[in-house]
Order: structure tokens, then sequence, then C-alpha cells
């Protein structure tokens, strides 16, 4: 099984759903006819832009403390609604092999005997890194792939980032994810670089000790993550 963390602006780029990301994701399902794939929906650029209406029209309503909240809630309610939309493209293609609910908590249990799952936002509060790596314990999966912005990890802690200093920073290809969580920390600080949720982060020390591995790389990069071969981008394994 692998778990891949699968964002929003992938799938809606410029407003408007892209079907040739449809197309790559079901030629990549395609070509491994032995795997498991569970692909985490994100919410994307609309995601942020509906975000901002709903802080917009809640501010005079709700209590500093709970715009946060809310705007988790409708981040939340677009990741359902992107992961719909795939799911009903997938279900003519893919038919018995795909899983035909949404996974909506990665608490959960989760059905048994399909090849492909789509899952969801899940709590406020949480990241969907968070669901990503609660995915990956449920299923007993070996890796996760995390489709980022960034080229390569590189060896700053996520709260010292700055853009004008990114050439001094040396890339890490590979590391262990000790080293990851000396890059994160504990908690989540507005405004840091994380190349993964700190809590998320803690999931994978669990899982270390059962070999799991994280790809981290950019778009143009998954299929050769998923491929199994050499790939621009961090691979997190080992204590």
């Amino acid at each position: 099984m692998i778990i891949i963390k699968y964002g929003g602006s992938i799938l809606n780029p410029d407003g408007k759903y892209d079907q040739a990301a449809i197309d790559r994701l079901t030629t990549l399902i395609k070509q491994h006819p032995d795997e498991q794939f569970c692909f985490i929906i994100g919410g994307g650029k609309v995601c942020r832009q509906l975000q901002e209406a709903a802080e917009a029209t809640f501010a005079p309503m709700l209590p500093a403390d709970q715009l946060h909240n809310a705007r988790d809630e409708i981040g939340i309610a677009v990741t359902k609604i992107n992961a719909r939309y795939v799911l009903e493209k997938l279900k003519p293609i893919l038919k018995e092999q795909l899983c035909p609910q949404l996974i909506i908590d990665p608490h959960a249990k989760q059905p048994a005997g399909f090849r492909v799952y789509l899952a969801t936002g899940a709590l406020p509060g949480s990241s969907t890194d968070y669901d990503m790596m609660l995915l990956a314990k449920s299923f007993n999966a070996d890796r996760a792939i995390k489709i980022s912005d960034f080229p390569v990890v590189l060896d700053v802690q996520a709260t010292a980032f700055d853009k004008e200093l990114l050439s001094g920073y040396e890339p890490l290809p590979e590391m262990t994810w000790n080293k990851l969580h000396s890059l994160v920390g504990d908690d989540w600080r507005s405004g840091g670089n994380y190349p993964l949720d700190p809590a998320a982060c803690r999931i994978g020390q669990e899982l270390a000790y059962k070999g799991f591995t994280l790809l981290i790389g950019q778009y143009e990069q998954l299929e050769k993550m998923v491929a199994g071969q050499e790939f621009l981008g961090t691979v997190v394994h080992g204590r």
C-alpha cells in the first residue's frame, strides 16, 4: 500500500478541474496493477479562496478563537468536494477495484478488499500530513508520498527558514526520521516552512522500526517515486 498526498491545486490549478490530472492519475494506477493506493485529496487554491471569503463573513459573528476552526471546516468541505469529483471520474474506469466510499475519518477501521481508496481532510486542527500518516498506520502501508512545492528538503529548522538565505541551505536527499524531527520540532508554529507536520512526523518515528519510508518530491517526480526509481527529492527512513 502506498499513501499519496495529492494536492487540490494539481486537480484544480486555475479555477476548473484539469482532466489531464485525472488522466495522469488513472495511468499511474494502471501502470502498477499489483499495488494498492490511497490518495488523500487536498483543497488547493480554491480552498484558500473560499476560506478567505468565509472568514470575512464569519469574523463579525464568531469569537476570534473560533475563526481558525471555521477556516478548517471550510477547508475540509472543499477536500470532500474535490475527492468526490475524483471518485466519480474513476468509478467507470476502476469499477470494483475502487472503494465506493470516501475515507473521511483516518482513525476508523477502513474497508478491506479494494485496490484504490480516496481520502479527504478530517478534523479541524489537524493537517492532511497528519491524516496521511494516520492512514499509513491504519493500512499498515510501507511508504507514503508527499507531493511538495519544494524540490528537496533543506537542512534548516522549519521556523528559521528564510527565503533570502535559500542558496545557503544544504539539500537533504536522504535523512532519518529523527533528523526530520529535529527540523520540524514538536509544535506547529504559524509561518514555519514545514516539510512535514510535527504531529505527522511523530507517527513516522513510531513506524520507523517497521522500515516505513516517506518520499517527498514535486509533482513531476510522482511516477518515479511510485515506481521506486531514483528521483529528485528527499527520502526519509530509518531511525
